[in-house]
């Protein structure tokens, strides 16, 4: 999960910046004549619906995860154990944080 972080909070940032107001209901053709389910598999409101709510519980999911990393930072010790662990959640490379590691260490 903690590799994973930095993704989590993006991919938490992208979902919410989905979520609009009003569902995707624009057709064309002959599809548009033709009369409407309410609640049916092709009603374009009940697929943006099924959507949210999908989106809503990995968000919700998401954010479990993040909290259960955030609770166990303060059992880190050591300023070189925290470092190393900030620029993972703030998702550095692992080769990176070895270069600036080294580079601390002189």
């Amino acid at each position: 999960m903690i590799t994973d972080y930095h993704w989590m909070v993006n991919a938490i940032k992208e979902i919410r910046s989905e979520m609009v107001i009003g569902a995707k209901t624009a057709q064309y053709g002959i599809k548009a004549t033709l009369p409407k389910v309410a609640g049916g598999v092709g009603d374009p409101n009940m697929q943006e619906a099924i959507r949210r709510s999908k989106n809503i519980k990995r968000v919700a999911e998401y954010e479990k995860k993040l909290l259960e990393v955030q609770k166990l930072l303060d059992k880190v010790s050591g300023d070189r154990e925290l470092y190393v662990l900030n620029w993972v959640l703030d998702g550095y490379s692992m080769p990176w944080i070895g270069k600036v590691g080294a580079f601390l260490r002189q």
